[in-house]
Protein backbone atom coordinates (compact mmCIF):
# COMPACT_ATOMS: atom_id res chain seq x y z
CA UNK A 1 0.00 0.00 0.00
CA UNK A 2 1.35 3.41 -1.01
CA UNK A 3 0.42 6.42 1.08
CA UNK A 4 0.08 9.91 -0.41
CA UNK A 5 0.03 13.31 1.25
CA UNK A 6 -2.46 16.00 0.28
CA UNK A 7 0.47 17.98 -1.14
CA UNK A 8 1.13 15.01 -3.42
CA UNK A 9 -2.47 15.06 -4.69
CA UNK A 10 -2.18 18.81 -5.22
CA UNK A 11 0.95 18.43 -7.37
CA UNK A 12 -0.38 15.51 -9.42
CA UNK A 13 -3.84 16.90 -10.17
CA UNK A 14 -3.39 20.67 -10.00
CA UNK A 15 -6.29 20.80 -7.53
CA UNK A 16 -5.18 22.89 -4.56
CA UNK A 17 -4.96 21.22 -1.17
CA UNK A 18 -7.44 23.64 0.42
CA UNK A 19 -9.94 22.88 -2.38
CA UNK A 20 -9.61 19.15 -1.73
CA UNK A 21 -10.28 19.78 1.99
CA UNK A 22 -13.37 21.85 1.16
CA UNK A 23 -14.68 19.05 -1.06
CA UNK A 24 -14.08 16.55 1.73
CA UNK A 25 -16.18 18.59 4.14
CA UNK A 26 -18.88 19.71 1.72
CA UNK A 27 -19.31 16.62 -0.48
CA UNK A 28 -17.50 13.85 1.40
CA UNK A 29 -15.61 13.15 -1.85
CA UNK A 30 -12.56 11.73 -0.11
CA UNK A 31 -12.12 10.33 3.37
CA UNK A 32 -8.43 10.58 4.33
CA UNK A 33 -6.93 7.92 6.54
CA UNK A 34 -4.77 8.76 9.53
CA UNK A 35 -1.55 7.30 10.86
CA UNK A 36 -1.08 6.38 14.50
CA UNK A 37 0.39 9.84 14.98
CA UNK A 38 -2.77 11.39 13.43
CA UNK A 39 -1.16 12.43 10.12
CA UNK A 40 -3.60 12.46 7.19
CA UNK A 41 -2.84 10.31 4.15
CA UNK A 42 -4.52 8.96 1.00
CA UNK A 43 -4.28 5.60 -0.76
CA UNK A 44 -4.29 4.45 -4.41
CA UNK A 45 -8.08 4.45 -4.62
CA UNK A 46 -8.19 8.05 -3.42
CA UNK A 47 -5.59 9.01 -6.01
CA UNK A 48 -7.53 7.29 -8.81
CA UNK A 49 -10.71 9.03 -7.73
CA UNK A 50 -9.20 12.52 -7.62
CA UNK A 51 -7.58 11.99 -11.03
CA UNK A 52 -10.94 10.96 -12.48
CA UNK A 53 -12.58 13.99 -10.90
CA UNK A 54 -9.92 16.20 -12.47
CA UNK A 55 -10.63 14.64 -15.87
CA UNK A 56 -14.35 15.40 -15.60
CA UNK A 57 -13.72 18.94 -14.41
CA UNK A 58 -11.50 19.51 -17.44
CA UNK A 59 -14.41 18.89 -19.80
CA UNK A 60 -16.92 21.06 -17.96
CA UNK A 61 -18.54 18.87 -15.32
CA UNK A 62 -19.52 20.68 -12.11
CA UNK A 63 -18.13 19.40 -8.84
CA UNK A 64 -21.65 19.38 -7.37
CA UNK A 65 -22.70 16.90 -10.08
CA UNK A 66 -19.58 14.76 -9.78
CA UNK A 67 -20.12 14.51 -6.03
CA UNK A 68 -23.42 12.67 -6.60
CA UNK A 69 -21.83 9.91 -8.70
CA UNK A 70 -21.42 6.47 -7.19
CA UNK A 71 -17.97 4.90 -7.88
CA UNK A 72 -19.32 2.87 -10.82
CA UNK A 73 -21.10 5.92 -12.23
CA UNK A 74 -17.88 7.92 -12.04
CA UNK A 75 -16.11 5.31 -14.17
CA UNK A 76 -18.99 5.28 -16.65
CA UNK A 77 -18.68 9.04 -17.08
CA UNK A 78 -14.93 8.71 -17.63
CA UNK A 79 -15.55 6.13 -20.36
CA UNK A 80 -18.08 8.43 -21.98
CA UNK A 81 -15.67 11.34 -22.33
CA UNK A 82 -12.81 9.14 -23.56
CA UNK A 83 -15.04 7.60 -26.24
CA UNK A 84 -16.22 10.91 -27.63
CA UNK A 85 -14.78 11.89 -31.06
CA UNK A 86 -12.30 14.75 -31.33
CA UNK A 87 -11.38 14.55 -27.65
CA UNK A 88 -7.63 14.05 -28.12
CA UNK A 89 -6.62 16.27 -25.21
CA UNK A 90 -9.01 14.44 -22.91
CA UNK A 91 -7.60 11.12 -24.07
CA UNK A 92 -4.02 12.27 -23.57
CA UNK A 93 -4.85 13.34 -20.02
CA UNK A 94 -6.67 10.09 -19.33
CA UNK A 95 -3.80 7.89 -20.49
CA UNK A 96 -1.29 10.13 -18.72
CA UNK A 97 -3.17 9.55 -15.47
CA UNK A 98 -3.28 5.80 -16.10
CA UNK A 99 0.46 5.75 -16.78
CA UNK A 100 1.08 7.69 -13.57
CA UNK A 101 -0.87 5.18 -11.54
CA UNK A 102 1.02 2.28 -13.13
CA UNK A 103 4.28 4.02 -12.27
CA UNK A 104 3.29 4.68 -8.65
CA UNK A 105 2.27 1.04 -8.25
CA UNK A 106 5.33 -0.38 -10.13
CA UNK A 107 2.82 -2.21 -12.32
CA UNK A 108 4.75 -3.17 -15.46
CA UNK A 109 2.01 -5.30 -17.02
CA UNK A 110 -0.49 -2.46 -16.75
CA UNK A 111 2.09 0.03 -18.04
CA UNK A 112 2.73 -2.19 -21.07
CA UNK A 113 -1.00 -2.60 -21.70
CA UNK A 114 -1.64 1.16 -21.60
CA UNK A 115 1.44 1.95 -23.68
CA UNK A 116 0.45 -0.55 -26.38
CA UNK A 117 -3.11 0.80 -26.45
CA UNK A 118 -1.77 4.31 -26.92
CA UNK A 119 0.54 3.25 -29.74
CA UNK A 120 -2.36 1.56 -31.54
CA UNK A 121 -4.58 4.60 -31.02
CA UNK A 122 -2.13 7.46 -31.62
CA UNK A 123 1.12 6.00 -32.98
CA UNK A 124 4.51 5.70 -31.28
CA UNK A 125 5.65 9.33 -31.60
CA UNK A 126 2.44 10.83 -30.20
CA UNK A 127 2.51 8.33 -27.34
CA UNK A 128 6.01 9.43 -26.37
CA UNK A 129 5.50 13.17 -26.88
CA UNK A 130 1.99 13.66 -25.55
CA UNK A 131 1.76 11.00 -22.86
CA UNK A 132 5.14 9.70 -21.69
CA UNK A 133 6.71 13.17 -21.61
CA UNK A 134 3.65 14.45 -19.73
CA UNK A 135 4.08 11.69 -17.13
CA UNK A 136 7.74 12.60 -16.77
CA UNK A 137 6.82 16.25 -16.32
CA UNK A 138 4.42 15.34 -13.51
CA UNK A 139 7.07 13.16 -11.88
CA UNK A 140 9.51 16.08 -12.18
CA UNK A 141 7.06 18.36 -10.37
CA UNK A 142 6.93 15.87 -7.51
CA UNK A 143 10.73 15.80 -7.37
CA UNK A 144 10.69 19.53 -6.66
CA UNK A 145 8.60 19.11 -3.54
CA UNK A 146 10.27 15.88 -2.40
CA UNK A 147 7.10 13.83 -2.89
CA UNK A 148 8.34 11.12 -5.24
CA UNK A 149 10.10 7.85 -4.60
CA UNK A 150 13.30 7.77 -6.71
CA UNK A 151 12.54 4.15 -7.54
CA UNK A 152 9.34 5.25 -9.28
CA UNK A 153 11.25 7.66 -11.53
CA UNK A 154 13.79 4.93 -12.37
CA UNK A 155 10.96 2.46 -13.06
CA UNK A 156 9.35 4.85 -15.55
CA UNK A 157 12.64 5.84 -17.20
CA UNK A 158 13.82 2.27 -17.69
CA UNK A 159 10.51 1.08 -19.13
CA UNK A 160 10.49 4.06 -21.52
CA UNK A 161 14.06 3.30 -22.61
CA UNK A 162 13.04 -0.27 -23.37
CA UNK A 163 10.16 0.95 -25.54
CA UNK A 164 12.38 3.37 -27.48
CA UNK A 165 15.13 0.76 -27.91
CA UNK A 166 12.59 -1.73 -29.25
CA UNK A 167 11.10 0.80 -31.69
CA UNK A 168 14.56 1.92 -32.83
CA UNK A 169 15.69 -1.66 -33.48
CA UNK A 170 12.89 -1.97 -36.02
CA UNK A 171 14.30 0.87 -38.17
CA UNK A 172 16.71 0.42 -41.07
CA UNK A 173 19.70 2.76 -41.35
CA UNK A 174 20.01 4.79 -44.53
CA UNK A 175 23.65 4.32 -45.55
CA UNK A 176 23.30 6.90 -48.34
CA UNK A 177 22.02 9.71 -46.15
CA UNK A 178 23.59 13.10 -46.82
CA UNK A 179 22.90 14.15 -43.24
CA UNK A 180 24.96 12.37 -40.60
CA UNK A 181 24.32 13.16 -36.94
CA UNK A 182 26.38 12.42 -33.86
CA UNK A 183 24.12 12.34 -30.80
CA UNK A 184 25.55 12.69 -27.30
CA UNK A 185 25.15 14.20 -23.87
CA UNK A 186 27.88 16.40 -22.34
CA UNK A 187 30.07 14.99 -19.58
CA UNK A 188 27.80 16.25 -16.79
CA UNK A 189 24.60 14.87 -18.35
CA UNK A 190 23.09 11.41 -17.91
CA UNK A 191 19.34 11.77 -18.57
CA UNK A 192 19.10 10.29 -22.04
CA UNK A 193 15.41 9.61 -22.78
CA UNK A 194 14.92 12.64 -25.05
CA UNK A 195 18.22 11.94 -26.79
CA UNK A 196 17.19 8.32 -27.42
CA UNK A 197 13.86 9.50 -28.79
CA UNK A 198 15.57 12.03 -31.07
CA UNK A 199 17.79 9.25 -32.37
CA UNK A 200 14.63 7.26 -33.16
CA UNK A 201 13.10 10.24 -35.02
CA UNK A 202 16.21 10.89 -37.08
CA UNK A 203 16.66 7.25 -38.06
CA UNK A 204 12.98 7.05 -38.96
CA UNK A 205 13.43 10.06 -41.24
CA UNK A 206 16.28 8.34 -43.11
CA UNK A 207 19.08 10.30 -41.45
CA UNK A 208 22.22 8.40 -40.45
CA UNK A 209 23.03 8.63 -36.74
CA UNK A 210 25.85 7.67 -34.44
CA UNK A 211 24.63 7.50 -30.85
CA UNK A 212 27.41 8.10 -28.29
CA UNK A 213 25.16 8.34 -25.23
CA UNK A 214 25.72 9.96 -21.86
CA UNK A 215 28.72 11.78 -20.35
CA UNK A 216 30.56 12.08 -23.65
CA UNK A 217 33.95 13.89 -23.68
CA UNK A 218 34.56 16.21 -26.62
CA UNK A 219 37.58 14.08 -27.54
CA UNK A 220 35.29 11.10 -28.13
CA UNK A 221 33.10 13.18 -30.43
CA UNK A 222 36.18 14.24 -32.40
CA UNK A 223 37.29 10.62 -32.81
CA UNK A 224 33.85 9.53 -34.01
CA UNK A 225 33.69 12.45 -36.42
CA UNK A 226 36.99 11.54 -38.07
CA UNK A 227 35.41 8.25 -39.09
CA UNK A 228 31.90 9.24 -40.17
CA UNK A 229 32.41 12.90 -41.24
CA UNK A 230 29.25 14.12 -39.52
CA UNK A 231 27.19 17.07 -40.74
CA UNK A 232 25.41 17.66 -37.42
CA UNK A 233 26.07 17.33 -33.70
CA UNK A 234 22.99 16.95 -31.50
CA UNK A 235 22.98 17.18 -27.72
CA UNK A 236 20.59 17.90 -24.85
CA UNK A 237 20.84 19.97 -21.69
CA UNK A 238 18.80 18.58 -18.80
CA UNK A 239 20.71 19.28 -15.58
CA UNK A 240 20.75 22.75 -14.06
CA UNK A 241 23.69 24.68 -15.49
CA UNK A 242 24.51 28.37 -15.50
CA UNK A 243 24.04 30.32 -18.73
CA UNK A 244 27.70 31.29 -18.56
CA UNK A 245 28.87 27.67 -18.37
CA UNK A 246 26.55 26.60 -21.17
CA UNK A 247 27.69 29.49 -23.39
CA UNK A 248 31.32 28.50 -22.76
CA UNK A 249 30.62 24.87 -23.66
CA UNK A 250 28.71 25.79 -26.83
CA UNK A 251 31.42 28.23 -27.95
CA UNK A 252 34.14 25.62 -27.43
CA UNK A 253 32.13 23.04 -29.37
CA UNK A 254 31.40 25.54 -32.14
CA UNK A 255 35.09 26.34 -32.60
CA UNK A 256 36.20 22.70 -32.62
CA UNK A 257 33.44 21.75 -35.08
CA UNK A 258 33.18 24.93 -37.12
CA UNK A 259 32.10 23.07 -40.27
CA UNK A 260 29.26 21.28 -38.51
CA UNK A 261 25.74 22.33 -37.64
CA UNK A 262 25.28 22.02 -33.89
CA UNK A 263 21.80 21.40 -32.48
CA UNK A 264 21.28 22.19 -28.79
CA UNK A 265 18.04 20.98 -27.19
CA UNK A 266 16.58 21.81 -23.79
CA UNK A 267 13.78 23.59 -21.98
CA UNK A 268 12.90 27.21 -22.80
CA UNK A 269 14.73 28.38 -19.69
CA UNK A 270 18.04 27.22 -21.13
CA UNK A 271 17.50 29.28 -24.27
CA UNK A 272 17.32 32.54 -22.32
CA UNK A 273 20.59 34.46 -22.50
CA UNK A 274 22.37 32.05 -24.82
CA UNK A 275 24.83 33.56 -27.29
CA UNK A 276 24.65 31.21 -30.23
CA UNK A 277 27.41 31.15 -32.87
CA UNK A 278 26.33 31.05 -36.51
CA UNK A 279 26.53 27.23 -36.73
CA UNK A 280 24.45 26.59 -33.60
CA UNK A 281 20.67 26.43 -33.20
CA UNK A 282 18.63 25.97 -30.02
CA UNK A 283 15.37 23.97 -29.84
CA UNK A 284 13.03 23.79 -26.87
CA UNK A 285 10.63 21.07 -28.02
CA UNK A 286 10.44 17.94 -30.20
CA UNK A 287 8.23 19.94 -32.59
CA UNK A 288 10.96 22.54 -33.06
CA UNK A 289 13.72 20.00 -33.67
CA UNK A 290 11.51 17.97 -36.03
CA UNK A 291 10.80 21.13 -38.01
CA UNK A 292 14.53 21.86 -38.20
CA UNK A 293 15.29 18.39 -39.60
CA UNK A 294 12.13 18.47 -41.78
CA UNK A 295 10.64 15.44 -40.08
CA UNK A 296 6.89 15.10 -40.64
Amino acid sequence: MINYSIKYLDSITGIKAHTIRIWEKRYNLLVPKRTKTNIRYYDNEDLKKILNIRALLNVGYKISKIANFEPKELLIEIKKITNQPKQETVLYNHFTNEMLLSTFEFNKSNFDKIFNSCVLKFGFSVTIEKIIFAVMSRIGALWLIGEVNPAQEHFLSNLTRQKIFSATDGLLENQNSKKKCILFLPENEEHDITLLYTNYLLLGAGIKTVYLGVRTPIESIEKADRVIKATHLVFFVVRQISTKSLNTYILDLSKKFSKHQIVVCGSKNYGIGLKLPANVTFHDSPTSSKRYFKIS
